[in-house]
């Protein structure tokens, strides 16, 4: 007599809703499948033993965490250039600071570079209180905090904007050029990209600040 026996999976229909699918990129319908494996004998499904959930893509039929559902790329988005603002800010006053001092001029940079970056008024007060916040900030530690998440444009955008605000006063000063030379190693550009983007004022707009 030959036993017939092994395991096997049985699905279930469960919950169904909208998500915003990343694979299709658009908002598309879902349906939770859940699912049980069974021991069976001759495939009589007879003892459970391993049991699990995920959701699956009407659009595309991929299946993800369930998570997924909580997925918000505008969300994401936005919580991505606040860090990245709030990074930059960090870098240039780290990047002031770098020669002893902070003047009014190398203020006036960043306020500047703070407004074509959120698009919104940013004073030259904010950034004094800025500096006054924090006296722990180094050009590493906030860049390293963003590194791993900038496309090319976007440490482009870090390199230019260190060197329009160290050029502010009147000329970059040894040690400003040193800091710059860091930050790109941080960032990992190359050194010949280095020198073009330090003779480069223009910068982007910040929708092209992008993650990988």
């Amino acid at each position: 007599m030959i036993l017939f026996y092994g395991t096997y999976p049985i699905t279930f229909s469960g919950d169904t809703g909208t998500f915003h699918c990343p694979r299709c990129g658009a908002g598309k319908p879902y349906e939770i499948r859940n699912w049980t494996r069974f021991f069976h004998l001759y495939w009589i499904p007879l003892i459970p033993y391993k049991w699990g959930s995920f959701l699956e893509c009407k659009g595309c039929k991929a299946t993800w965490d369930e998570k997924v559902r909580n997925y918000d790329p505008e969300a994401e988005r936005a919580a991505f250039h606040a860090k990245f603002e709030s990074a930059m800010l960090q870098a240039m006053i780290a990047m002031a600071e770098a020669d002893g001092h902070i003047d009014q001029k190398e203020m006036q940079a960043i306020a500047g570079i703070m407004k074509h970056l959120s698009g919104a008024d940013h004073s030259v007060g904010e950034v004094r209180a800025a500096i006054a916040a924090d006296n722990s900030r180094t050009l590493q530690k906030v860049l390293r905090g963003v590194a791993d998440d900038l496309n090319d444009n976007g440490k482009e955008m870090v390199i230019k904007s260190l060197y329009f605000v160290a050029d502010a006063d009147n000329g970059v000063s040894k040690e400003e050029r040193a800091k710059i030379l860091d930050a790109g190693k941080i960032l990992a550009i190359k050194r010949d990209r280095m020198r073009s983007e330090e003779h480069t004022s223009e910068l982007q707009s910040p929708c092209n600040l992008v993650c990988r």
